[in-house]
């Protein structure tokens, strides 16, 4: 458990957009419409999707979205990262996190030292291992300073597109 060796890790995100949720579901083409997130209001149901890519060495992780690379859901992956960086301040040394929609693998951290391996692994939701993403090596502290600008990135977005939702997306994030 020593150093690890150079690799860069970078989480950019674009394309934010929302959807009506408050549309009945006999009008469900409806509420399907992307719509920009200056349309965001603060209510239980506020979602806001877009692209999310994690980048490894140069290698974009693969198998993001639910329909399509532009259909991540925010919310889902900010409480995952965060839950990620919790259990790794606790301690524990291996976090999964699943892909959140049927047949997406799942996405194994195992922290040792100042280093953190990345798989991708079977989901309980029917997704498939990856042979090319087993054991990925990065540094603990490229991961979390990624995490960090991606936060600060999204909250200045919302900042800009949508200054009432700026309390409320901050707080998702928890202490990071």
């Amino acid at each position: 458990m020593g150093k690890c060796r150079f690799v860069s890790v970078n989480i950019i995100f674009k394309g934010l957009w929302t959807y009506n949720v408050n549309v009945p579901p006999k009008n469900r083409k409806e509420s399907e419409k992307k719509i920009p997130i200056s349309h965001l209001n603060e209510n239980e149901y506020t979602h806001v999707h877009g692209e999310i890519q994690i980048i490894i060495n140069g290698k974009v992780l693969p198998s993001f979205g639910i329909d399509s690379p532009d259909d991540v859901c925010f919310g889902y992956w900010i409480e995952m990262f965060t839950k990620l960086f919790e259990v790794f301040n606790m301690g524990l040394c291996q976090y999964t996190i699943e892909g959140g929609d049927q047949g997406k693998p799942a996405y194994k951290f195992e922290k040792e030292g100042d280093c953190v391996y990345f798989s991708i692994v079977d989901s309980m939701l029917g997704g498939k291992r990856d042979p090319d993403w087993q054991r990925i090596e990065f540094s603990y502290r490229d991961l979390k300073k990624a995490f960090l600008e991606f936060k600060n990135r999204f909250i200045d977005t919302i900042r800009v597109c949508a200054p009432q939702m700026v309390d409320y997306w901050s707080k998702k994030f928890g202490i990071y």
